[in-house]
């Protein structure tokens, strides 16, 4: 029997050694939640009210949750949140940043929400971990890069106040739909059913989701990011996309093609009065027609991009 509990235990005993790792640092609010949920986990064992595998899956869940926290807190780490916390004094109380957003170190840029355990799903604490390429440390902070992470934070921004974002741009992509639906009232047979397959397209594509992998959320973050850095998101983007390896027409769920996006902030800069600094975007195009990805700008990349093109008025 000793045995056969010290098994039991064991997926506990690697949880609270990860959990005291977070104690024992800057984010040591965030560990004492951790381990607060880890012992209640382990009250409910003993007194048996959990069994033991549902108190193994507790510990492992929280053990994976201190995983996906930051490991290592250099200077790199400081400069990131003292800069994640100035640009939420910059937006300002009414777009509220919260407390729990955290730099990570990790290969690409991303935006991860963490939640916390929580009897209530709805009620539960949420870590936002903005994602940064490269380690943790100051010489490999590349200021030039830098509008990205108001790209990432404009997810949480989203996130926060999706119920000023998504019913507008439903609104929006609706009327467009209602056009299409109209136009094609007449077409039978083949052109009938290839209409509906764009039209299912266009919401596949367009359609905010709750995970933004959507090309609505992206654009708009886009947006965002131009209107809060100005020139210089501009030309973070534009280092991107003239990388000859870049495929501007490629067609995915979670991303619209650079070719969309580039549009979409050429237009937005003029819209905002910064069309002087957008010359290096505007000029792409003809560019890219004539690149070796140009058999990519086919049909269903026109079409879903000229249904965005829509969705401007």
């Amino acid at each position: 029997m000793p045995r056969r509990e010290r098994l039991r235990e064991q997926p506990f005993d690697a949880a609270f050694a990860k959990v005291s790792g977070v104690i024992n640092s800057p984010l040591r609010e965030i560990g004492e939640k951790l381990n607060q949920f880890l012992l209640l986990a382990k009250q409910s064992f003993e007194a048996r009210r959990l069994d033991a595998n549902s108190f193994a899956a507790a510990s492992a869940h929280i053990a994976g949750l201190a995983d996906r926290l930051p490991r290592s807190f250099g200077e790199r780490f400081l400069f990131d949140s003292a800069l994640i916390r100035g640009v939420g004094e910059d937006w300002g109380a009414d777009v509220g940043l919260s407390h729990m957003i955290i730099p990570r170190h990790n290969s690409e840029w991303g935006h991860e929400r963490v939640p916390m355990p929580s009897e209530d799903p709805n009620s539960a604490h949420v870590i936002e971990l903005i994602h940064l390429p490269g380690q943790d440390r100051l010489s490999e902070v590349d200021l030039l890069s830098y509008p990205w992470v108001i790209h990432e934070l404009g997810h949480y921004i989203l996130t926060k106040h999706s119920d000023l974002f998504v019913p507008v741009f439903k609104a929006a992509l609706e009327k467009v739909a209602t056009k299409l639906r109209l136009a094609s009232i007449a077409d039978r047979g083949h052109s009938k059913a290839r209409a509906q397959e764009m039209l299912n397209e266009l919401f596949r594509f367009w359609s905010p989701s709750f995970d933004h992998r959507n090309w609505a959320h992206e654009l708009t973050i886009d947006l965002i990011s131009l209107w809060s850095c100005g020139p210089a998101y501009l030309a973070c983007f534009h280092d991107v996309v003239e990388r000859t390896d870049v495929n501007p027409y490629e067609v995915s769920e979670t991303h619209p093609p650079y070719a969309v996006r580039s549009d979409a902030l050429t237009k937005g800069a003029v819209q905002m009065g910064l069309a002087r600094f957008a010359g290096n975007l505007e000029h792409l195009p003809k560019t890219w027609q004539r690149s070796r990805w140009k058999s990519h700008r086919d049909s269903k990349f026109l079409a879903l991009a000229a249904r965005g093109a829509s969705l401007d008025s």
